[in-house]
C-alpha cells in the first residue's frame, strides 16, 4: 500500500495463474497466504501482514507476533490499506463492501453513504489527509446506479458522497489512485467501450474535470490495465499493470505526452508486487510458469535487472530504506521478509508458525478458528492459549535494525487469486519444517525471464 496500499491492490481479478507450492487448505477452500504489508510511518516498531485468514502484527520490530482472525465483516477480505497518520484507520474490501477498523483489526465497521449497497471494487486512502478516501463502485444490481462511479469520503469512510466520476455506459473502472504529492491529481484505469480498450482517465482539479487517454494504439485493444502507483515524485507519471496475451507487464505512462512504455514483462505470468523506494530504485515482482521473478531498476524504470533467488512475492512495501516482502510461507520458508540492500537480498522476518498468540481483543472470538489452523499445521497449539508475549522475545533473528519510516502495500487482489488457485495437498507440518530448514528443495525455485 504505498500511501497506504498499493501495490496491493491491483484490483482486476480476471487472471488466475496456477503455480506450484501446495499446502493444506482452509475450511473455505483457500490456502493460507499473504496479501498486504502495512508499516505505518509514525509507528516505527509496528509491522503488520494482512492474510487470507486474518491479520498478523508485531509492535516490537518482529520480536513477537499476534493474530486476529477474520470476522463476519472481514470474511474473504482483500485490498487492505491504511489511512494517512495519525488516524491509523485500516481499510479492507470484504466481498463487495468496504469496511474499516480503528483498533488494529479488532473491530470493523461498514462504510456508509453511497457505498452502503455494496459494489465496491477498489478503495484508496489519500496520503495527505487521513479523512479522505476514494472508492470505485460497480453497478452490482443491488444499488440504483447503472454505470461505474468513483465516490469520495471526507470522514474516513464513515460516509461517501456524490460521485466525482461517472463512467460512460459500458465502461469498466478497474482502479483509482491519487498522487501522494498532489491530492487534486487522481487517476482511474478503464476498460472502455465495446472492445474494453485500455484507457486512463485523469483529473488535475479533484474531479471537476476529467480527460481520457486511450492507450489501445500502443498496448493493443485487448490489453487490460490496473493501477500500480502514481510516481511518488511526479504527479504526471503513473505505473500500470498491463495484461497482455504474452503475460503481464509493468507500464509507465507519461500523462503530458500520452506516451506509454512497457519496460518490464513477466512472460506467460503475472505481476504481483511493486514498490518505488524513497531512495530511487524500483522493485517489481511476479510469478512465471517456471517460478518467482523479481527485478530492480536504478534508472527510474528505463532498464531492469533480474535479482537471483527471488522470493514468491505477494506484496512489497518500504520504510526507512528497508523493503519488506510478503512471501510464500511454504515455498520460501517465510511469510514476511525484509531487505536492507534495496531488494538485492531478503532475510526472513516471520513464519506463520512463529505467530505466538491471539491478540487480546480477539482471544475468545478466534479460538475455534485458531484450533482449525493448528489442525492444518499452520502453527502450534500453544498459539491459541498463550497470553500475548512481552516485547523483545521470539523473533526470527533477521539481523537487521528496527524499521522506521513510511507505509507500503501489496497487490493483494492478485495474491488472493494465487492463493485460491493453489491445489489442495496433504503437506504436513514436518514437511513444512524440512522445507523451511533447507532440507527439501522448493518447488517454486526462482527463475529469471
Amino acid at each position: 500500500m504505498h500511501a497506504h496500499r498499493r501495490v496491493g491492490a491491483l484490483a482486476f481479478g480476471t487472471l488466475i495463474v496456477v503455480f506450484a507450492g501446495a499446502r493444506a487448505a482452509r475450511a473455505d477452500g483457500a490456502f493460507p497466504d499473504s496479501l498486504t504489508i502495512v508499516v505505518p510511518a509514525d509507528r516505527p516498531h509496528r509491522i503488520a501482514l494482512a492474510t487470507n485468514f486474518g491479520f498478523i502484527s508485531s509492535d516490537n520490530d518482529g520480536g513477537t507476533w499476534s493474530w486476529v482472525c477474520e470476522g463476519p465483516l472481514t470474511s474473504c477480505s482483500r485490498l487492505y490499506s491504511a489511512s494517512a497518520p495519525p488516524a491509523h484507520r485500516l481499510y479492507a474490501l470484504s466481498v463487495d463492501r468496504l469496511v474499516f477498523s480503528d483498533d488494529d483489526a479488532c473491530d470493523w465497521t461498514l462504510a456508509g453513504g453511497a457505498v452502503s449497497s455494496g459494489g465496491v471494487v477498489d478503495a484508496f486512502p489519500l496520503a495527505q489527509d487521513g479523512q479522505r478516501v476514494l472508492a470505485v463502485l460497480s453497478p452490482n444490481g443491488v444499488g440504483p446506479q447503472k454505470t461505474y462511479t468513483v465516490v469520495e469520503s471526507s470522514d474516513g469512510g464513515t460516509t461517501f458522497g456524490a460521485a466525482i466520476y461517472v463512467a460512460t455506459s459500458g465502461d469498466l473502472v478497474t482502479g483509482v489512485e491519487a498522487s501522494r504529492t498532489d491530492a487534486s491529481t487522481i487517476y482511474i484505469t478503464l476498460a472502455a467501450g465495446p472492445t474494453s480498450a485500455p484507457a486512463v482517465a485523469v483529473t488535475r482539479d479533484g474531479g471537476a474535470h476529467w480527460s481520457t487517454i486511450d492507450l489501445s494504439a500502443t498496448l493493443g485493444a485487448q490489453s487490460s490495465l490496473g493501477l500500480v502507483a502514481v510516481d511518488r515524485g511526479n504527479p504526471g507519471r503513473v505505473f500500470l499493470r498491463v495484461g497482455m496475451v504474452a503475460g503481464n507487464g509493468l507500464g509507465v505512462l507519461d500523462v503530458a505526452s500520452g506516451a506509454v512504455t512497457v519496460p518490464l514483462m513477466f512472460p506467460g505470468g503475472v505481476m504481483t508486487a511493486f514498490v518505488q523506494t524513497a531512495e530511487g530504485p524500483l522493485v517489481a515482482a511476479g510469478g512465471l510458469p517456471s517460478g518467482a521473478s523479481l527485478a530492480r531498476s536504478l534508472d527510474d524504470g528505463t532498464s531492469w535487472q533480474p535479482v537471483s533467488g527471488a522470493p514468491n512475492a505477494r506484496a512489497l512495501a518500504e520504510r526507512d530504506g528497508k523493503i519488506y516482502v510478503a512471501a510464500d510461507d511454504v515455498a520460501d520458508g517465510y511469510a514476511l521478509g525484509v531487505s536492507a540492500d534495496l531488494g538485492v537480498t531478503f532475510a526472513p522476518l516471520m513464519r506463520f508458525d512463529q505467530v505466538g498468540s491471539i491478540a487480546p481483543c480477539a482471544r475468545a472470538a478466534c479460538q475455534s478458528i485458531c484450533k482449525n489452523q493448528v489442525a492444518l499445521g499452520l502453527w502450534p497449539a500453544a498459539t491459541c492459549t498463550a497470553a500475548p508475549q512481552a516485547a523483545g522475545g521470539g523473533g526470527c533473528g533477521c539481523g537487521l535494525d528496527g524499521p522506521a519510516g513510511s507505509t507500503g502495500a501489496g497487490l493483494g487482489g492478485v495474491a488472493l487469486l494465487l492463493a485460491l488457485a493453489r491445489r489442495p495437498s496433504s503437506f504436513s507440518a514436518s514437511r513444512r519444517r524440512r522445507r523451511r530448514d533447507g532440507l527439501e528443495p522448493h518447488r517454486n525455485a526462482a527463475a529469471r525471464p
